[in-house]
């Protein structure tokens, strides 16, 4: 879904990184045609020059539930700061991948203004939501599927010692691949909904939960 108010678009990227990476091309295809009458701009302001700024929720660590986290930087699922893989014509390919630190300050300095809980810090982003976040509840048993709860918590933990983390999810780095490709300011403001070093799920009532992602 779309929906347009003024001059703000908010739009549904779906789940995960191959869905949020379709929106974008497509996103920015309809609003580079938008700017455009007879192959020549209709707009002195460059339509990159609008800000792109994800809203979602995640996965905490060690953080409390309901915490609005503000991405610093994303780390990909081989804990790799900044580094988007994709494969282009049987070949792997890195590129990289920055949120826009300016827009980002200008979003935490705003949270640090009202009551909520907020903080920043770098942000797990995983290709899937089961075996790469290290999860015990998904469908599929066996090695290599299946981690002990020691391999989990000390995985989760080395993942806030030693590379900043404070959250898992799974759209942050393709969304910052894209703004570092076009120029475009990328942000990734989410509410936590588990702290994943307690639990895999949340169990918090569905009021919770929304009054939350609210």
């Amino acid at each position: 879904a779309l929906f347009s108010v003024g001059p703000v678009v908010t739009v549904s990227h779906g789940i995960g990184e191959g869905s949020i990476l379709v929106l974008l091309h497509e996103l920015a295809k309809a609003l580079y045609y938008a700017h455009q009458e007879d192959g020549t701009s209709t707009s002195t302001k460059d339509w990159r020059s609008i800000p792109w700024i994800r809203v979602g929720s995640c996965g905490g660590l060690g953080i409390e539930p309901g915490t609005i986290v503000v991405t610093s930087q994303p780390v990909n699922g081989l804990l790799r700061p900044c580094v988007m893989e994709l494969s282009v014509l049987g070949q792997r390919h890195e590129f990289p991948a920055r949120l826009d630190e300016g827009l980002t300050n200008r979003i935490y300095e705003y949270g640090q203004k009202d009551e909520w809980k907020v903080l920043r810090g770098n942000t797990f982003c995983c290709p899937d939501f089961y075996e790469s976040q290290a999860r015990r509840d998904g469908a599929i048993g066996g090695a290599p599927h299946t981690v002990t709860v020691e391999e989990q918590k000390e995985f989760l933990r080395r993942l806030s010692d030693d590379h900043g983390v404070v959250n898992i999810e799974m759209e942050s780095l393709p969304l910052a691949y894209f703004g570092t490709c076009l120029g475009i300011p990328t942000a990734v403001v989410a509410v936590a909904l588990v702290d994943r070093l307690t639990k895999d799920t949340s169990t918090e009532e569905g009021r919770v939960l929304a009054g939350w992602i609210e």
